[in-house]
């Protein structure tokens, strides 16, 4: 008798956790409830900082990507120390933002943390949460980081 292997985990809504409503009810990916607000809270931060390296289609199949992978692994993401900083590294390796950085920086924190505080203008607040950082880290990150930005991907 063949050796039976596990099902594979299902992948991810190709555009987020509610479009596949046309579905049946008994066809649709139940997605727990605190992976449905970690979307709607990260979704549109993480479409910024992938817009701002990719072309947009690309950026937005990027996002898709990483919340695909976020979607899988939940209930071991959740149960890191910090699931934000996990799920943020996710979007990174995704997205290749390292790979062609839009400014010089001393770390990946500091690049993060100027791309989206300098380049895309997001508030401190916000980028603390996203990638749960105490508010300081993220102002000491600002004041350090360079001020010399490359122009985007998706600059006009």
């Amino acid at each position: 008798m063949p050796q039976q292997h596990p099902r594979t985990p299902p992948t991810a809504p190709s555009t987020g956790p509610r479009l596949d409503a046309a579905r049946p009810p008994s066809e649709r990916l139940r997605l727990p409830p605190a992976f449905e607000a970690f979307y709607t809270l990260h979704h549109d931060i993480y479409l910024a900082y992938a817009r701002a390296h990719l072309p947009t289609e690309a950026a937005e199949s990027a996002v898709r990507e990483a919340f695909g992978v976020l979607a899988v692994h939940w209930p071991y993401i959740v149960s890191r120390f910090s699931p934000a900083a996990y799920a943020w590294d996710q979007l990174t390796a995704c997205t290749h933002s390292r790979t062609r950085p839009l400014v010089t920086t001393r770390s990946p924190a500091q690049y993060d943390v100027v791309v989206l505080g300098r380049i895309l203008a997001y508030p401190e607040e916000t980028i603390a949460a996203v990638f749960g950082y105490e508010l300081g880290t993220v102002r000491y990150l600002l004041q350090t980081g360079t001020r010399t930005p490359r122009q985007s991907t998706n600059t006009p």
